[in-house]
């Protein structure tokens, strides 16, 4: 069964996984600020879309936006690369 990590205890540094069959549910993530919650979407995004999985990722404060600039910008790079290669 594949599972995706999400994150780690804090007391036994044990790792947390989400079952790959409970991936299309829908969830929230909550929290005060700086607990860790674009951390844990951004490693969410990053093992769906190594297995293959689309990922489509919107956050809506400004404060986010660079980190979707800079995929982006690497997916563009990676397009024009192959082009000259």
């Amino acid at each position: 069964m594949t599972t995706f990590p999400i994150a780690r205890t804090i007391d036994t540094a044990s790792q947390m996984n989400l079952l790959g069959s409970m991936a299309n549910r829908h969830g929230l993530i909550a929290g005060a600020t700086g607990t860790g919650k674009t951390v844990t979407l951004r490693t969410m995004a990053e093992g769906f879309s190594r297995a293959g999985v689309p990922v489509f990722w919107w956050m809506s404060k400004a404060t986010y936006q660079g980190l979707v600039v800079q995929a982006w910008q690497a997916v563009r790079l990676a397009s024009v690369c192959k082009n000259l290669a």
